[in-house]
């Protein structure tokens, strides 16, 4: 799978990721698309970076289906 990591102000990097397995009480999604709102803007401006902890995967807005859950 794809993630946008942000590292710092301006600065995203794209990465393949290996999917990981679900933990107890959790499920894995398949993310159909993504999108961005106005935090992920202010994180990338730089202006959240006291709320954020890079490297962060950002894209909270999206449209997905329940790929796995945990045994």
């Amino acid at each position: 799978m794809k993630a946008v990591v942000y590292r710092s102000a301006r600065h995203l990097e794209v990465q393949r990721r290996a999917p990981e397995p679900p933990g107890p009480g959790q499920l894995r999604i398949a993310v159909a698309y993504t999108g961005i709102c106005g935090t992920d803007l202010h994180v990338y401006q730089g202006d959240m970076d006291a709320r954020v902890d890079p490297p962060a995967v950002l894209g909270p807005e999206m449209s997905d289906r329940v790929a796995e859950v945990a045994r």
